[in-house]
This record gives structure tokens, C-alpha cells and sequence, in this order.
């Protein structure tokens, strides 16, 4: 079963595979347009399609209006994000916003990558005043990866999965939803072309649903990643072993369960 399959069998609310870079990009879903602005183009990508979608300048991103994001958005309840990307530089912004503007005060969710500091991941869950940092993980530059945001609405935690692993969480004291249904901007901040993404983004699906860790470790293998990352495929890789002194002695093989 190909990637987009997986994707659809768990009924997301939306999914644009941003291959081809071109003009409209439609959702698999509902048809949903996601209108290109700037010059995006496609670029060669290693899974789970030959090429994706590549911001490069100010002014490059995708938007959806408000008026196809009505049961697209995330309005407080269970929701989850998946996306594929390489980051060209390790300041980086934004990879998706569904806010109107980018005043400190606007609400919506947002996903940055570099934004509080070179290589972290940061979300926002309403205002910027709601904004958490994952600074357990760092985003490793010119890297194409598999990566997917859960949100529990019952506990108001958020969990970051890279290549299949849960690499950190973040809990909300308090989260605000947009009072009025956003747009949804692909690469960019809502309202502001000064915080954008450089690099490769493809293949974002929406669900209005936590995909579990065993779902999310499912699409990273049907993705085309596997070998990416051993702790999760359990694929055989040789590393070096370093003896009492520090100095690199045999390698052996390590094998860790699927």
C-alpha cells in the first residue's frame, strides 16, 4: 500500500501532497485548493514521491482561505499534523500557521522550526504568548524528514514525533483557539512574509484526531524512510565501538526491535 493510502485510511480531514510546486494545490480529501504564492517549485525528495515542494524566498507559501477551512482547522479538539520536509538553514520559521495575522495577540495553531532559537521546534496553541518550545530535540539541518504533531485536547499536551520517534512533548496551562475561522498558510506566518521557510515542504495531512505512536511509527515506515531511523525499523547499521580510552576500536552490528 502506497504512503497517500496510509494517510487516507485514517480519514484526515485534509491532505495536500505538495509534489509538483504547482500554480493550485488540491486536497486528496474534499478537492481543497491550496493557492501558491511567490515562486515554489519542485525540488528532487528522497520518499515517498521523487519531488516535493521548495521555498526559497520571503513571500513563498501556500494559502487556503477561510472559507474551505471550516472543518479544517483546529478548533481546541484532538488534532494532529503530518508533514515531510528538509530545512535548508537552521534559522528557520515557519513551516504552517492557521492564523489571520501575526500580531502577538492572534490566535490559531502554529508550527515553527528555528524560531525560538537555531534548530528547536516551537508550537503555538492560540496567541504567541502560548508558544512552547520542544528544546529536547534539535532540528538538524539539510535532513529530509518524516515528522507528525499530536495534540490531546483532554490534556492540553502536544507530542513531536521526527522520523517516527517521540522526540518531546509540551503541556498548555491554556490554549486558545481562533475566534473566527483562519486561514491556513503553508510556509509562512499568518500576515507577515518576514517568517517563512526555507527548504522542502510536502505531503501535509490534517486530522481531527491524536494518531497514536503506533500510527505514527505506521506512515513514517509506509513513508519510504525506513533505514532513516534504526531505533524505529529496526534496520541492521554498523556503528563504531569506542573503548575505555576513547580511541574507535570494531564495529559490530546493532540491531534494535521494529
Amino acid at each position: 500500500m502506497a504512503y497517500k493510502d496510509y494517510v487516507l485510511s485514517e480519514s484526515p480531514v485534509a491532505y495536500w501532497q505538495l509534489e509538483s510546486g504547482a500554480a493550485t494545490e488540491y486536497d486528496l480529501v474534499n478537492g481543497i485548493p491550496a493557492v501558491r504564492f511567490g515562486s515554489i517549485g519542485p525540488r528532487d525528495t528522497l520518499f515517498p514521491s521523487s519531488t516535493g515542494a521548495d521555498f526559497k524566498t520571503n513571500g513563498d507559501y501556500y494559502q487556503v482561505s477561510p472559507a474551505n477551512m471550516t472543518n479544517i482547522y483546529w478548533d481546541g479538539s484532538h488534532y494532529s499534523v503530518e508533514w515531510l520536509c528538509q530545512a535548508d538553514s537552521l534559522n528557520q520559521d515557519t513551516i504552517f500557521s492557521q492564523r489571520s495575522g501575526s500580531a502577538t495577540s492572534d490566535q490559531g495553531l502554529s508550527i515553527f522550526a528555528g524560531a525560538s532559537g537555531a534548530g528547536l521546534v516551537s508550537v503555538d496553541m492560540g496567541p504567541s504568548a502560548t508558544r512552547k518550545t520542544f528544546s529536547s530535540y534539535v532540528w538538524p539541518m539539510n535532513q529530509y524528514m518524516h515528522n507528525v504533531f499530536t495534540y490531546n485536547a483532554n490534556s492540553f499536551t502536544g507530542r513531536l514525533y521526527i522520523n517516527g520517534a517521540h522526540v518531546g512533548s509540551a503541556q498548555w496551562a491554556s490554549q486558545a483557539p481562533p475566534a473566527n475561522v483562519p486561514p491556513l498558510l503553508i510556509g509562512m506566518l499568518g500576515g507577515n512574509t518576514s517568517y517563512t521557510w526555507d527548504g522542502i515542504i510536502t505531503n501535509l495531512s490534517i486530522y481531527k484526531k491524536q494518531l497514536s505512536d503506533a500510527k505514527v511509527k505506521e506512515h513514517y515506515l509506509a513513508s519510504g524512510a525506513r533505514g532513516v531511523n534504526m531505533f524505529i525499523d529496526g534496520k541492521m547499521q554498523r556503528r563504531p565501538v569506542k573503548t575505555f580510552n576513547g580511541t574507535s576500536a570494531d564495529y559490530v552490528a546493532i540491531r534494535r526491535p521494529a
